[in-house]
């Protein structure tokens, strides 16, 4: 009601925020594609009054979701205190007590001191505005640089820092992101988020060309190992340290018909 409240009574103050109720259609939506995400902890950015994550743990059912309560692994952001009290409240008159093991964080999100915690996964609905300046606080990226929009920025330090995330999205961003190779299939919990191409020569069967998705950056495992960035690629579900070219065997499927149609 408070959201609703302030989209109706202060509907311009909203749209320069980037602020935006989400429908219960598209909360459901999310909250199904995030719960085949594997990861350890919970996290909703820009959580508003909490449409999204009471959605998210009305679907997984009161008994899983106390579970993650219990455990402490819920963590609620949003720059919105009266909001985040509202959310709050609402976890409270449904699951009690134990939502005192939950983190609400009343922040500004882009701060650089504010960090997800490690192998977690994220649903959001980011705020769509456009900033005149970048703040002080927040981490100077290529990013926020050329960009200067919320959303932009708040995805790149949500892919950033997340296992992976289910985020409402632009079409025409996403699509040019992904284009651009700056977030995979395997993020966005695309399936299949993997694959394969070898090129041969017909008459030697010499190896042309050879290529596995997704993949690494050999420079960042060569004198000196990067653990940070090894502990990812260890975590990456798409195991992009496996070679599918050379160690899976894969159908060939359509490309034997040219011979003998």
């Amino acid at each position: 009601m408070y959201e609703i409240g302030l989209a109706l009574t202060n509907k311009q103050c909203k749209k320069n925020s980037g602020q935006y109720y989400t429908p219960e259609d598209v909360a459901t939506v999310m909250s199904t594609w995030f719960d085949k995400l594997e990861a350890e902890t919970i996290c909703d950015v820009a959580c508003g009054t909490g449409k999204l994550i009471l959605t998210y743990l009305n679907l997984i059912g009161k008994e899983k979701a106390l579970q993650i309560i219990n455990d402490g692994r819920l963590y609620l952001y949003d720059l919105d205190k009266t909001a985040l009290n509202i959310c709050k409240t609402i976890l409270i008159k449904k699951y009690g007590k134990a939502v005192s093991k939950v983190h609400f964080t009343h922040c500004d999100f882009l701060d650089a001191k504010i960090v997800l915690p490690k192998n977690c996964k994220v649903i959001s609905n980011p705020p769509y505005s456009t900033v005149d300046s970048l703040l002080p606080t927040w981490d100077k990226t290529s990013v926020a640089a050329d960009s200067k929009e919320l959303y932009s920025i708040f995805m790149e330090k949500i892919l950033k820092q997340s296992n992976s995330s289910v985020i409402i999205t632009p079409y025409s961003f996403i699509l040019d992101k992904i284009n651009n190779i700056e977030i995979t299939p395997a993020q966005l919990a695309l399936d299949p988020c993997t694959g394969s191409t070898i090129i041969t020569d017909v008459n030697t069967g010499e190896i042309k060309a050879l290529v596995s998705y997704p993949g690494y950056d050999n420079n960042r495992l060569a004198n000196g190992v990067d653990a940070e960035y090894y502990a990812k690629l260890n975590d990456d579900n798409s195991n992009p340290q496996w070679n599918y070219a050379t160690q899976e065997r894969t159908a060939p499927g359509s490309t034997f018909k040219m011979l003998t149609s």
